[in-house]
């Protein structure tokens, strides 16, 4: 079975761009699971890499169905991971990415004991900016910024926490590498 990496953190914290990071350069040789939401797409943001697009109806049938291991519904968009995608993940060669939020990382992490979970964070400056670049005048900028200090709560149940600061990626992935070793 493949080794599981969860990675978690506050909203606009660089989960993704850690994670492209990371498998563009051959960093590891890792896959990323990738996780359904029905939120649209962002510019940069590509079906099947980024996320699976889905319609709220579509994903609605697939969680009647039971296809979805773990879910929740954040910020008033779906979000969602596929039973039958990780089993195949699992059971390949490669090192497992996946990028959930707190909530999910609770189900996958008793479902699969065994996964490492990082979580990474950036000062509250950087946040803000990143958010504000990210959609200017998104309308849940302040609920997402009131969530921060809640999904830091979340820190001390993390193998590791990681400070993400504008800058200084290439810091943040040599760390990172060196807290995923099993």
């Amino acid at each position: 079975m493949s080794k599981l990496i969860i990675i978690t953190g506050t909203s606009a914290s660089g989960k993704s761009t850690i994670v492209q990071e990371i498998l563009s350069r051959k960093l590891i040789d890792a896959i990323r699971f990738v996780t359904c939401t029905t939120r649209v797409p962002r510019p940069d943001e590509t079906n099947g890499i980024s996320y699976w697009f889905m319609s709220r109806q579509d994903f609605e049938h697939e969680l009647h169905a039971e296809h979805f291991f773990e879910h929740a519904l954040v910020y008033g968009n779906y979000y969602g991971s596929s039973k039958k995608q990780l089993e195949e993940l699992l059971h390949g060669e490669k090192t497992v990415l996946m990028i959930l939020d707190v909530q999910g990382v609770q189900t996958v992490k008793k479902l699969y004991p065994a996964a490492k979970v990082i979580f990474i964070d950036a000062p509250d400056e950087v946040l803000k900016k990143r958010l504000e670049a990210r959609n200017p005048g998104i309308s849940d900028f302040t609920e997402r910024f009131k969530n921060i200090e809640k999904e830091r709560l979340f820190k001390g149940a993390c193998d590791a926490v990681i400070l993400n600061d504008e800058g200084h990626l290439e810091e943040t992935l040599q760390t990172l590498l060196t807290k995923i070793t099993f």
